[in-house]
């Protein structure tokens, strides 16, 4: 798409009187929207450009036909649909500025903190979740001063309402999402999409650092807040690294080669084996999720999560100075577990509160510990814990799933929490067996739990927690051999169903 074809505004929205920004501003805001429009058209044109090579070249390393066929067949439905993704685009970052010129966009938090995205259920969802999540955090911890300096220049055009970082028709969270919602209506398998996520991140969102200098050039010039000095007020993060000299810089400096900020400073980024499975480093795309819940602990420690629940920093001691190891962590879940073993069939008649969890494991960890006052979890450990959490919260709040069906994937909490204090990959692989389990129990107490057959399908959902916490020590393949057979009796079950639907229908 060319410049010349990015969509026009309509005449009927183009019209100031009647919006919050102010109409003597109005020249110079169509002027920033040509230019975010056209800069945004030609790094598109990018994304675009490497598709063929990029895709071709994965085809070469493919590990057998079928994907060097995708990869191909890919190639070609791309070219197809890349008009429809272009114009719907930037229909998108369009709208976006229109509303932000009718006074329409309000302070939000980012759609990726919605608890139903966390839903192990939702795999590919959850998956693109966390590609915008990433790509869009490392804009705004390269771009701080120039993102703060453009939202209060803007909200000066804006009557001076400020505009949440989200909601800044500019911003990286705005310009990410529009990408993702032009794709949703294209089949492409994830593997596909996710190449076009970096591709979309090495052309379009590195090249943001450029565009945002540029926007507040131009407001520079035009007079808006030519003096303003950077002064944001940041969240303390654990996760965020200790600010350097080129983010207290003039702000209309731009980064130069090998300077923190820069477009390129990111070779594992760019190096990428983008033929090789999603995802490819899955601490990278953990990372997202577990900053802003470090975000959470530190400002707000004893508050709930977004599943209800308190964080499990809440539980520890106040002014504790050493942290747990991971072996001692290991040791207490093992001990809870090895509890629950004990009088199973008691306990899987009443769900295990995620709270309850926690407070059990620091009684754990106290009682065994030689410091039992002064030691904590550490902040990368309380992170995972804490989504852990999060996860089997929402299993208990889904009103999609039998009481009888919660109750008995809510006893699974304990072992998993031992699977993801160890293996990251829990929350960024659909394929891992420990998911593909939950995936699989949750999605049949969903469509099967309601069904007569619902005691047979929960005894084999409770048979298979039973396996887990009698069987589980640090071995996957046991979650492999469980979900074929798990999978085989809803295939069974299935058949059964519709069966009797078919005959109900004849009798009708």
């Amino acid at each position: 798409m060319s410049n010349q074809d990015t969509p026009p505004i309509k005449p009927s929205v183009a019209k100031l009187a009647s919006r919050g920004i102010q109409p003597r501003f109005g020249e110079l805001v169509q002027s920033c929207r040509k230019l975010v429009m056209n800069r945004l058209a030609e790094h598109l044109s990018g994304v675009f450009g490497q598709v063929d090579d990029t895709l071709f070249e994965c085809a070469e390393k493919a590990e057998n036909n079928k994907v060097q066929t995708l990869f191909f067949d890919s190639m070609r439905e791309i070219r197809r649909q890349r008009p429809q993704i272009e114009r719907s685009y930037h229909q998108k970052i369009a709208h976006n500025f229109s509303d932000f010129l009718e006074g329409k966009l309000q302070n939000q938090a980012p759609a990726e903190l919605d608890p139903e995205q966390l839903a192990l259920v939702q795999n590919e969802d959850y998956e693109e979740s966390l590609q915008v999540t990433n790509m869009v955090s490392r804009v705004k911890a390269r771009c701080t001063q120039p993102l703060f300096a453009l939202e209060q220049r803007l909200a000066l055009l804006n009557n001076g309402q400020k505009l949440g970082e989200d909601s800044n028709p500019f911003g990286p969270q705005a310009i990410a999402q529009a990408f993702r919602e032009a794709l949703a209506p294209c089949s492409f398998p994830l593997r596909i999409k996710t190449i076009l996520y970096m591709l979309f991140d090495r052309h379009v969102m590195q090249g943001l650092d450029a565009l945002y200098e540029a926007l507040n050039q131009r407001l520079i010039d035009a007079g808006v807040l030519p003096n303003l000095k950077y002064s944001a007020q940041l969240t303390p993060s654990v996760s965020r690294p200790v600010r350097n000299k080129a983010e207290a810089a003039p702000e209309h400096q731009v980064p130069a080669q090998g300077q923190p900020g820069a477009p390129h400073a990111e070779p594992a980024l760019l190096d990428l084996d983008l033929s090789a499975p999603p995802p490819s480093d899955p601490m990278a795309l953990f990372s997202g999720l577990s900053s802003l819940l470090g975000e959470h602990r530190q400002s707000h420690p004893d508050e709930p999560l977004l599943g209800g629940t308190r964080s499990i920093v809440s539980f520890s001691p106040r002014g504790a100075r050493r942290t747990y190891s991971a072996n001692e962590l290991l040791a207490a879940l093992n001990r809870m577990q090895q509890q629950s073993a004990h009088d199973l069939a008691q306990r899987l008649q009443r769900p295990q509160q995620v709270e309850g969890l926690k407070a059990d494991l620091q009684q754990q960890l106290e009682t065994h510990s030689s410091l039992p006052g002064d030691s904590k979890v550490s902040d990368q450990e309380a992170g995972v814990i804490d989504l852990v959490g999060m996860l089997f919260d929402f299993i208990l709040d889904d009103e999609n799933l039998p009481d009888s069906c919660k109750t008995a994937l809510s006893h699974l909490h304990t072992p998993y929490l031992k699977i993801a204090l160890q293996d990251k990959a829990l929350f960024t692989q659909h394929h891992h067996p420990a998911r593909r389990l939950l995936n699989a129990m949750a999605q049949a107490g969903v469509l099967y739990g309601n069904e007569g057959d619902e005691r047979g399908l929960l005894a084999k959902m409770q048979w298979v927690v039973e396996r887990v916490i009698h069987g589980f020590s640090g071995d996957l393949a046991l979650f492999d051999s469980l979900i074929d057979e798990f999978n085989e009796y809803v295939e069974t079950l299935r058949h059964k169903v519709a069966l009797r639907e078919r005959r109900a229908v004849e009798a009708a």
